[in-house]
């Protein structure tokens, strides 16, 4: 049994002889029964190899492991394999150019699963590759779901999920089929050649909100001012300029009872009532006026009519008092020599006089 086994290395060695740096002639000197004995006798590098029997043990050679040494405990792929998952594959083949020293040949894992917008990336603890399908339209669990979300509507048939490039791929419905837009002031819709629901007519009295004041709602689907129903809100009363009296002194208001617009006076109005006119025109005080409303409330005198007799009224003279209007159209008071002689001892109030003052009175 120990002439098989010295045979047995003996050709084993002699295959090493080139690869392991090996002199046969001195097999004895090269006894040993641990690596530790090779290594203080002759260098570091050394290995006792095939050290089977426990009397003779084996021998010290320089020890250069390959995955295809017939003098290596273990041999081929499995010595080759580093344990790590996501490197890829490593495999014995000493004569590939791209092998390291060892003979072993690394085969890089491909994580590519082909599909452009997953994200590939490899699970070392799961020792799997992992591709994640968040950046893609549609996923491979419930795809079909999410791409009817994405694009299903009254003109699509079906919208279902390519497996092969997770992205949705939908079915239109034939050019001219009736469908619902959802739009509740249209009527008589149907599919276009690219999958919209629409054309058909509009109908603005679907959208009226029967409010005066807040304009003329329309159907107007079209618009990105339109609400769901596809109707759009009508201008207010206050700032449509159909309801404008292109008068600036004036104010609009929307009275919604009535149902009509209001254009109201302000102060910069030449008058806003009938007194207001009078007390404008001092020489008319007895006059009839009216404010006119249609010519932005502007004073109109009405030709040859005249407050009743007795009706109070302003002759602008400080030292009448009790004025009232005369048969003659005119307006005076009774004169008061009282306020005149305050302001000067011994004047008196004679407005008619052409040397009174602007209050009416005379000095004496």
């Amino acid at each position: 049994m120990r002439i098989l086994l010295r045979a047995t290395l003996l050709a084993a060695l002699a295959a090493c002889l080139t690869g392991c740096f090996f002199d046969a002639g001195s097999l004895d000197e090269r006894r040993c029964l641990n690596d530790q004995a090779c290594i203080e006798s002759f260098g570091t590098e050394y290995r006792c190899l095939n050290n089977t029997d426990p009397k003779e043990g084996g021998y010290c050679i320089i020890f250069q492991e390959t995955c295809d040494d017939p003098l290596s405990g273990e041999s081929g792929d499995a010595f080759c394999d580093d344990g790590i998952y996501c490197n890829g594959d490593e495999v014995c083949n000493p004569e590939n150019g791209g092998a390291d020293a060892r003979g072993c040949l690394v085969i890089s894992r491909d994580l590519s699963d082909g599909i452009e917008c997953t994200e590939d990336h490899c699970d070392e603890e799961g020792g799997v590759v992992v591709h994640l399908d968040h950046n893609c339209e549609c996923s491979r669990d419930g795809g079909d779901r999410q791409c009817d979300i994405l694009y299903g509507g009254p003109c699509v048939s079906q919208a279902t999920c390519d497996p092969a490039t997770l992205n949705c791929v939908s079915e239109l419905k034939p050019e001219g089929t009736e469908c619902d837009d959802g739009i509740d002031c249209t009527s008589g819709t149907s599919c276009d050649a690219i999958g919209a629901c629409g054309g058909g007519s509009t109908d603005d009295g679907a959208c009226d909100d029967d409010v005066f004041c807040n304009g003329v709602e329309s159907c107007n689907p079209s618009s990105e001012a339109a609400d769901t129903n596809g109707c759009l809100a009508g201008t207010r009363v206050e700032d449509d300029a159909a309801f404008d009296d292109n008068n600036d002194c004036t104010q609009t208001f929307c009275d919604e009872d009535a149902g009509e617009a209001v254009h109201s006076p302000t102060q910069s109005c030449e008058c806003r009532r009938p007194a207001d006119c009078r007390a404008a025109n001092p020489d008319d005080a007895c006059g009839v006026f009216t404010c006119d409303a249609s010519t932005g409330f502007t004073c109109m005198r009405e030709v040859g009519m005249f407050l009743d007799p007795d009706s109070p009224c302003d002759d602008q003279v400080a030292c009448t008092a009790n004025d009232v209007c005369q048969p003659n159209g005119t307006c005076s008071g009774l004169p008061s020599a009282a306020f005149c002689s305050i302001q000067n001892p011994g004047a008196v109030c004679a407005p008619e006089d052409q040397g009174a003052d602007e209050n009416g009175c005379l000095p004496q």
